[in-house]
């Protein structure tokens, strides 16, 4: 009689899973996610942008349609060149208002709106300051300059038939002449004090009155001083 083999049978051990391929499925995953999620974003900042830019263009549209006729005319390049030659002159706002026949309040809301208008003031600003400057310079430094020299002259009058002199005129002739303006000391401090306040400021020094000693008089004088280091 055969024996019954009564070995229980082992089951097999369960074949572990690929845990790199998932992981790599969910990296994957991840990133296309994220690439999405980047797109959908640029998209809408584009969105975002066009609209702004949309909302710009009607605002200028706008703000020129509602610009005055007044305004126009004052934005031409003849009217401008006149804006610029005033300031350029020395002429306040105020009085630049008055030349253009409004009121000084609608030339400060026409410089916020118009950037022509403005550039104008500006730029007159900055010539005449410009000039002021190089003057102050030049008389501080002193300079030559070409002057108109009047000269006394005379002219023997002919009678044309006869041929003899009859009178002796006098008359005034202008010829150039170059001559040297020297430096000039009030120009000289007021450049250093504003340009080197540092090196050049005024000093208080206080002086005793020696004739009366006992009166108690003292006396005040400013005096510059050139600060020098050390």
């Amino acid at each position: 009689m055969a024996k019954r083999n009564n070995t229980k049978k082992t089951k097999g051990a369960a074949a572990p899973k690929n845990t790199n391929a998932t992981r790599k499925r969910k990296t994957d995953a991840a990133v296309a996610d994220s690439n999405i999620a980047a797109v959908q974003n640029d998209t809408d900042a584009a969105v975002k942008n066009a609209a702004v830019a949309a909302v710009k263009d009607v605002a200028v549209a706008a703000g020129s349609k509602n610009k005055s006729s007044r305004l126009k005319e004052w934005e031409s390049e003849e009217k401008l060149v006149l804006i610029e030659g005033w300031k350029r002159d020395g002429l306040t706002d105020q009085q630049i208002a008055k030349n253009m026949g409004c009121a000084y309040s609608t030339l400060r809301k026409w410089r916020d709106e118009s950037m022509a208008i403005s550039a104008a003031l500006k730029k007159g600003k900055e010539v005449s300051d410009y000039i002021v400057e190089n003057a102050l310079f030049k008389k501080a430094c002193g300079h030559k300059e070409t002057v108109k020299k009047p000269i006394k002259m005379k002219r023997e009058l002919y009678d044309p038939e006869t041929g003899k002199k009859f009178a002796t005129e006098e008359y005034i002739e202008y010829v150039d002449e170059e001559v040297y303006v020297p430096p000039d000391t009030v120009a000289d401090i007021f450049w250093l004090k504003n340009r080197k306040p540092d090196e050049w400021k005024d000093k208080v020094e206080t002086i005793e009155d020696k004739e009366n000693d006992n009166s108690g008089v003292i006396m005040i004088a400013p005096i510059l001083e050139r600060q020098v280091d050390g």
